[in-house]
């Protein structure tokens, strides 16, 4: 199974009116889910899987606005995919 994460990143903004650049500040986010892929230039993060571990629902996220990368943990019931599919 693929890492869980918790992604802390820092967002770009931009303004088109008379904002002083004194009020501007760059919002900051957590992104969870699990890693789909990682380079030196961003990380796929996707807070969605299927019963066969495919992932969907896709944040992909520049490094140069990562602040930390958090690794999390599941119980072990979760990472069965059997606990879903009961057999009768």
């Amino acid at each position: 199974m693929k890492p869980l994460v918790c992604v802390h990143w820092i967002d770009i903004i931009s303004t088109s009116d008379w904002t002083d650049p004194h009020d501007v500040n760059l919002p900051k986010f957590r992104t969870v889910g699990w890693v789909h892929s990682e380079s030196p230039k961003f990380i796929k993060v996707c807070d969605t899987m299927d019963e066969e571990d495919k992932l969907f629902g896709v944040t992909a996220i520049p490094k140069g606005c990562v602040e930390k990368i958090e690794y999390l943990s599941l119980p072990a019931s979760f990472q069965s995919k059997d606990e879903h599919n009961p057999k009768s």
